[in-house]
């Protein structure tokens, strides 16, 4: 199996510049402006799952406003099942406080999301309600759209060069392990994008790490 690592990001560069472009007016396919939303957001967790970003993209924060839930524990089903609906009448917009999440949470919650509303009471670039299914009693999440953009951008701009698999000595759990830079003291190696996937499963299969490699020109 090949990964398509460097395809996939083209597709995300594409998907980036379209959301740059997003403009909600009355008569907005709301399909079409949430499309390289979610695409997006795909593509990341494909990429953070194949080991093309490092592990210090994935585990980078950024902000957003987490606004609780005025529900009362009551879950959101017939609501965003019947079409539209009207946030306010569901999370206290008034009582959002800024919050962290990591890059590959917050595109957990848009892939895995029970509701999308847009806000586009300013001129663009506009910005996003978003609330997963695990978090509808909780809270949802508003995002801007340049904040998105910006974690699109770190993406995009991310250069994995050294890949290692460390082990738990207690429980035998194998983790993979991507940098920019050679860490010390670690057994790297390098290996072609298409190769990739190979040497991950030779390596779980040995239960241990490949050998050295120079990293590609």
């Amino acid at each position: 199996m090949e990964f398509h690592d460097q395809q996939w990001k083209r597709k995300l560069e594409r998907f980036a510049k379209e959301i740059a472009a997003i403009s909600i007016e009355d008569d907005t396919d709301f399909f079409d402006a949430e499309r390289p939303i979610f695409y997006s957001a795909f593509v990341v967790r494909k990429l953070i799952e194949d080991a093309a970003v490092t592990d210090a993209l994935k585990g980078r924060s950024v902000d957003v406003i987490a606004c609780p839930s005025s529900r009362g524990g009551r879950e959101i089903f017939i609501e965003v099942a019947a079409g539209p609906m009207a946030a306010e009448e569901n999370f206290d917009l008034t009582a959002g406080k800024k919050t962290r999440i990591s890059i590959e949470d917050l595109t957990s919650e848009i892939i895995h999301c029970d509701g999308f509303v847009w806000d586009w009471s300013s001129p663009p670039p506009h910005a996003f309600l978003v609330f997963s299914y695990r978090h509808t009693l909780k809270r949802a999440l508003y995002v801007t759209i340049d904040t998105f953009l910006k974690v699109l951008t770190s993406v995009l701009n991310d250069r994995p060069r050294h890949w290692w698999i460390s082990k738990d000595l207690k429980t035998g759990k194998l983790t993979r392990h991507v940098a920019a830079k050679r860490p010390a003291g670690k057994v790297v190696v390098v290996p072609p994008d298409s190769e990739i996937s190979a040497v991950f499963s030779k390596w779980i299969k040995d239960g241990k790490p490949g050998a050295n490699s120079d990293p590609p020109p």
